[in-house]
């Protein structure tokens, strides 16, 4: 029963924000940002000593700046969301400034690709973005509950042009056909759910990260895209790494750490430039959980 409350909480909210006038929505969400981040609860505690890997011998005050700027952002993301279904073709494609799209159409040449991201920016736009200049771009979706808040996602998903698939053990079946259509397989691939991923060293510390991308990667034969999408004034700027190819003749464990210690190492650089768009609240690193 809660669980429906909360869905039905969630969906009236969502149609409330995308009928709101611009500024009243962006301003409303960046209040509610301030006081999230002012209770400073465990969400927030955690998200400054993430960022502490970040920049670490930031004062009190500058930390405490820092983590404001990134509640803004994360609620950004959320406020755009919301009304993105209602932004016009234009809108979409004019406030995205894209960097290495020549890497992301090399991975592309003969096959599809994989695009594995971080919690940054807003990848939802970056999508939608890419579906737009005719790329087919398909995902995954973790099952929420309830259900009519899962179907919420995957139609909101669906209308921006991408194809969704929910994540469970029967996910890497349609993935694989989607690589072999051409498809843009993005992932997100910062954070280990299951906390059996794979060791990396990322800001030099030690944590594990996803093995998706790489794996899917060494069963289909096709490249890895390491992405990075942070927010600019107007829009976002997405950013495509060089494509990691896998080697199919090593060792597959070998092949699948040393492409995600790749990833790890682009989000790494890319992060640094714009921590506060990092969306990441929860433990990521092995010593925080």
């Amino acid at each position: 029963m809660l669980d429906e409350f909360a869905g039905l909480a969630y969906a009236a909210g969502w149609s409330t924000t995308r009928f709101l006038p611009e500024f009243l929505a962006y301003r409303s969400f960046s209040l509610l940002a301030d006081q999230s981040w002012f209770a400073q609860g465990k969400s927030i505690t955690q998200y400054e000593k993430n960022l502490d890997r970040i920049r670490p011998g930031l004062s009190k005050v500058e930390m405490r700046e820092l983590s404001r700027k990134g509640m803004r952002s994360y609620m950004r993301y959320w406020c755009d969301t919301f009304r993105i279904q209602d932004w016009s073709r234009s809108r979409i494609l004019d406030t995205v400034h894209i960097e290495g799209e020549d890497n992301l159409r090399a991975a592309l040449i003969d096959g599809g690709a994989i695009a594995a991201l971080p919690h940054s920016g807003n990848w939802d736009h970056a999508g939608a973005c890419i579906a737009l200049k005719g790329i087919k771009v398909a995902t995954v979706a973790e099952r929420l509950k309830p259900e009519s808040l899962f179907q919420l996602f995957l139609q909101y998903r669906q209308s921006l042009g991408m194809d969704v698939y929910p994540l469970d053990a029967t996910v890497m079946m349609p993935l694989m056909r989607k690589l072999k259509e051409g498809s843009l397989i993005a992932l997100v691939a910062d954070r280990d759910l299951s906390q059996h991923g794979i060791p990396v060293t990322f800001f030099n510390e030690e944590t594990t990260m996803p093995p998706g991308p790489a794996a899917l990667a060494y069963q289909s034969g096709r490249p890895v895209v390491p992405t990075v999408v942070t927010y600019t004034k107007s829009g976002i700027l997405l950013r495509f790494g060089v494509p990691i190819a896998p080697d199919r003749t090593a060792y597959k464990g070998a092949e699948i750490q040393r492409m995600t210690q790749r990833c790890a190492d682009y989000f790494e650089v890319e992060i640094a430039k714009a921590p506060w768009d990092w969306h990441m609240f929860q433990p990521l690193w092995s010593a925080d959980r």
